[in-house]
Formats: structure tokens, sequence, C-alpha cells
């Protein structure tokens, strides 16, 4: 079975930079399920001020 996600739905951008670098990070993984992790961990650093 192939699961295929379009780069558009897990495109995640911060609100606000903060004075941070913007920092593209592109991972393949073979399990759907970690996609769905991986987008929670990007979405907590993004809303970290430091």
């Amino acid at each position: 079975m192939f699961t295929s996600v379009k780069p558009t739905v897990r495109h995640i951008v911060p609100e606000d930079l903060k004075g941070r670098s913007l920092l593209k990070v592109v991972y393949i993984v073979l399990e759907a399920q970690y996609q769905s992790s991986l987008s929670t961990a990007v979405r907590s650093i993004n809303k970290k001020s430091d």
C-alpha cells in the first residue's frame, strides 16, 4: 500500500518569526502515522518565542 500526501497539506509556516530564521526541513517516511507527529512537533517549536 502506498500513501501520498500533497506537500501543500504539510507546509507549515510560523505566523511570526520573532527574530528567528526560517528553516526548511524535508523528511521522507514510509509510515503515514509519523507525518502527524512531525507536524505537531513543528507547530510546537513555532509557538516558542525563544
